[in-house]
């Protein structure tokens, strides 16, 4: 998609905005028209409101640079939860390399707050020139003729998707699993790790007996991890060869486009396992994928809408006896 003659805008300040009626977010990056005001749609698919004249202050002494051809490497607010970022964000490289075989010109423009580890890592995977990318900085604003953008809707398989990925992990040298020698507990990161723009935006989706389940675990030699501090080569080596894996339904699910694949998944859910459906038709769509078992357990809330905002976070316990019943046969 595209549009003529527009501004790029990243506020230092996250704006919060109402969209669909009554609910509320942030926003920091807003495109404008040469009246400033902001087009709808490329952001959030929905119209956004916010103060009429938050922009008057914002667009005062700030710089203003005029780059001709501009992709917007950028979704929404939400992509600072990992599952948004990969689902929803990351799909856009290929979308990017498109128009780029097209406009040799063409800047990849990534807002200042979202350069993330992760986008760091797999723009040097992928190999794309410095000189092609463009920051966009607080204090700047970016004035140009094309700009470029597209969206993608979360949980929905498309080829920009699947291209991505499986071009993420031939970069990766990712093999098949054939030698299925670890078993592994991946275990939520609890604490948002601003280096890997990963937050915890579902922080009241936990296991409440989640540390017994752990010291269970281990007595069956089982390693614990967590992935939201590493870069996507560790992660690719932390996820490799594993004969069961077992985690919780969220954002965790999307690190397996960085490794082969484990022969058994066990995830665990409250009653609304998110997405579950779309990595279980996702996986053998990936290049290098190996033929696996995945089973879901799902478990009644522990406390029913303790997120007022999403009733989806609700915390939940896990029965440990069932669990351990079903990998037995697998170890």
């Amino acid at each position: 998609m595209k549009l003529e003659n527009v501004k790029i805008l990243h506020t230092l300040t996250d704006i919060q905005i109402t969209y669909n009626e009554n609910e509320t977010n942030y926003e920091n990056v807003f495109i404008l028209d040469s009246k400033n005001n902001n087009i709808n749609g490329i952001t959030y698919l929905c119209p956004i409101y916010f103060e009429e004249n938050i922009f008057e202050n914002e667009m005062l002494n700030k710089k203003n640079i005029y780059v001709e051809n501009v992709f917007l490497f950028y979704s929404f607010f939400y992509q600072i939860s990992f599952g948004h970022f990969i689902e929803q964000n990351l799909p856009k490289f290929n979308f990017y390399f498109k128009l780029k075989n097209q406009i040799n010109d063409l800047k990849i423009c990534i807002p200042k707050k979202r350069y993330n580890l992760i986008t760091d890592n797999i723009i040097k995977l992928l190999n794309i020139c410095q000189e092609d990318i463009l920051i966009l900085e607080h204090d700047t604003i970016i004035n140009t003729k094309n700009f470029f953008y597209n969206n993608y809707y979360c949980a929905e398989s498309n080829v920009d998707k699947i291209e991505t990925f499986n071009l993420i992990r031939e970069k990766l040298l990712i093999n098949k699993n054939v030698v299925f020698n670890r078993n592994v507990y991946l275990k939520k990161n609890t604490e948002d790790i601003p280096n890997n723009d990963c937050h915890n935006i579902g922080k009241t989706r936990e296991i409440i007996n989640e540390e017994i389940l752990i010291n269970v675990l281990k007595t069956l030699n089982f390693e614990i991890i967590t992935l939201g501090e590493h870069d996507i080569f560790d992660k690719k080596k932390l996820l490799s060869n594993i004969n069961i894996l077992i985690t919780q339904i969220g954002g965790n699910m999307y690190n397996l486009i960085f490794s082969n694949t484990p022969k058994h998944i066990i995830f665990l859910s409250n009653t609304f396992p998110l997405h579950s459906d779309y990595i279980n038709n996702l996986l053998p769509k990936l290049n290098y994928y190996t033929p696996n078992t995945m089973k879901l357990f799902t478990y009644n809330s522990y406390i029913v809408n303790c997120d007022k905002t999403n009733c989806m976070n609700d915390p939940f316990i896990v029965d440990i006896d069932e669990i351990i019943k079903f990998c037995h046969n697998k170890l």
